[in-house]
């Protein structure tokens, strides 16, 4: 909650703001974000092609994480590139599931050889 305080004290009346989230906090983080006033644009899931499968099979595989886009003020102006939106996507409007894999090998960000971040 403290840095969502801190992001809405400095974002312009006119910015948004991304959050990203698994299962265990997105749910929690959007609460918090309409407590605070943000208005929800959208909410936009990132469908895993490649999901890490789920070894001990108790579960479903986790293959998605959940986005939030939120304004600060709602019905203020804000910023969106349509026509760059949908110019990569085959020039169809873009759609809120995103179908991206998750980086593996040689691709993936490292620090002094370690994983930056799981994803």
């Amino acid at each position: 909650m403290r840095w969502l305080k801190a992001v809405r004290r400095i974002l312009k009346d006119t910015g948004t703001l991304w959050v990203i989230g698994a299962y265990h906090n997105i749910f929690r983080i959007g609460k918090i974000v309409q407590d605070l006033g943000f208005w929800i644009l959208n909410d936009v899931l990132w469908i895993k092609t490649n999901p890490m499968p789920q070894f001990r099979g108790v579960r479903f595989t986790n293959a998605h994480e959940t986005l939030i886009w939120a304004q600060k003020e709602r019905g203020k102006p804000y910023t969106f590139n349509y026509h760059a939106m949908k110019a990569l996507n085959d020039d169809l409007q873009m759609r809120s599931d995103w179908y991206i894999p998750l980086c593996t090998g040689s691709e993936r960000l490292r620090v002094n050889g370690e994983k930056a971040h799981s994803t």
